[in-house]
């Protein structure tokens, strides 16, 4: 999926985070539109226009209303029902009036079909290496997706629920029905993460998931040949490793779990294989090392990402190595 910076006006249309903003605005989608608006005056002209576009559109009326199709059934049925029945009169019905029955009902049956099949299918995002992107749900919940990620949800939004596959940060917003709270759940490949209203982090890479909880609680259910239950409390992190079935909990810095927003990333000790793995992940840029050894090495510190190259430039100083850039990332002997 492109930037909302590259977006046309007809992309607008398509987009379901701007229909739903424009049909039904809400304070926290008016906040971040006005302000995207703002910060990039140069497409308010297509803003506008895809407005206008969504406006007419909305308020077109259905092509069929709920009484309109029901007596097109009984139409149908009407026509169809010399082939299911023996008529005692002697009224003969031409072949071709039967022939354009079965032709109106097969094609009311495929539209019927095929806005379910519309109505179902999921509306995705993705985001390249290094590209962060926010989006705005349509229960207005706000996600920030990291590099090399993707965010899926029904088109129908019936229940609060979307798929993640790689990294993204979630600032749920609280709903009630009928003075109950309504669950919002994320699905990564092997962990259900279910929250009311909260904030919180979740990384799914490479069989490894890791959940983090800076505001409010959630609950994380596993689905493996042992089901787990898990509950987070803020500064709390879970962690389900490629090979276990089993989730871990353990303290954890909100503050360095989500310091990609800031374009920062922030190591304690990590090991340079994992360090490399989650460049190449989230950036695209991959590290062919000479010395297995050296991925054992451990690193303190931090990175900023759009200045990567200071950090490979430190672990020639730091273990006396020797880096150099290669296509696609750098080679380190």
């Amino acid at each position: 999926m492109r930037s909302y910076e590259l977006f046309s006006s007809h992309d607008f249309v398509a987009d379901d985070a701007f229909i739903a903003w424009v049909i039904r605005p809400t304070e926290a989608s008016n906040s971040f539109w006005h302000q995207w608006v703002n910060q990039h005056p140069y497409k308010k002209a297509e803003i506008d226009e895809a407005i206008k576009i969504i406006k007419e559109l909305s308020s077109q009326p259905n092509v069929f209303s709920e009484d309109e199709i029901q007596e097109n059934w009984a139409r149908i049925n009407q026509k169809i029902s010399p082939f299911t029945r023996q008529e005692s009169d002697e009224i003969v019905v031409p072949l071709w009036r039967r022939w354009y029955a079965v032709a109106a009902a097969v094609t009311v049956l495929v539209l019927f079909g095929a806005g379910i099949w519309w109505y179902q299918q999921p509306i995705l995002y993705a985001t390249t290496y290094g590209e962060k992107r926010t989006i705005v749900l349509p229960d207005s919940s706000f996600v920030t997706l990291n590099g090399n990620s993707q965010l899926a949800y029904s088109r129908g939004w019936t229940t609060r629920e979307v798929s993640l596959k790689g990294e993204a940060f979630f600032q749920v917003k609280k709903q009630n029905r009928l003075n109950e709270p309504v669950k919002f759940s994320v699905k990564t490949g092997r962990v259900t993460v279910n929250v009311v209203g909260t904030i919180f982090n979740v990384n799914d890479r490479r069989g490894k998931t890791e959940i983090m909880l800076k505001e409010g609680k959630v609950q994380l259910a596993i689905s493996t040949k042992n089901p787990q239950n898990m509950l987070l409390i803020p500064g709390e992190k879970a962690t389900l490793l490629a090979n276990s079935d089993r989730l871990v909990k353990e303290k954890s810095d909100p503050e360095i779990q989500t310091a990609w927003l800031r374009n920062m990333l922030i190591f304690n000790g990590e090991t340079l294989s994992t360090i490399f793995q989650q460049l190449e992940d989230g950036y695209g840029i991959r590290t062919t090392v000479t010395r297995p050894d050296l991925l054992k090495k451990r690193f303190t510190g931090s990175v900023t990402t759009d200045s990567i190259n200071t950090f490979y430039n430190q672990l020639q100083t730091i273990y006396s190595i020797r880096v150099k850039p290669i296509k696609g990332g750098y080679l380190v002997e």
